[in-house]
């Protein structure tokens, strides 16, 4: 794990970086699927109020959320 450096991101500066994966819906609100039966996801991004806490690491940011979720955003290059 890379080292932690010190931030000068603000919450909703990290919320912008990270999203969690929540399914596709259909018209009918129904999770579509692939032809293997995978669920599809699509990238959801995150709101600031919904940042706990976050680190910036060398290599990543991470981001742990009210409901408890941990999102990382890998930096470019690393």
């Amino acid at each position: 794990m890379g080292k932690v450096v010190e931030t000068k991101l603000t919450a909703a500066e990290a919320a912008k970086l990270v999203h969690r994966m929540v399914a596709k819906l259909d018209d009918a609100g129904k999770p579509v699927t692939d032809k293997e039966g995978n669920i599809v996801g699509v990238p959801q991004r995150i709101k600031a109020d919904e940042v706990m806490s976050f680190a910036e690491y060398e290599d990543k940011v991470v981001v742990v959320t009210t409901s408890g979720e941990k999102l990382t955003h890998m930096k470019e290059g690393k």
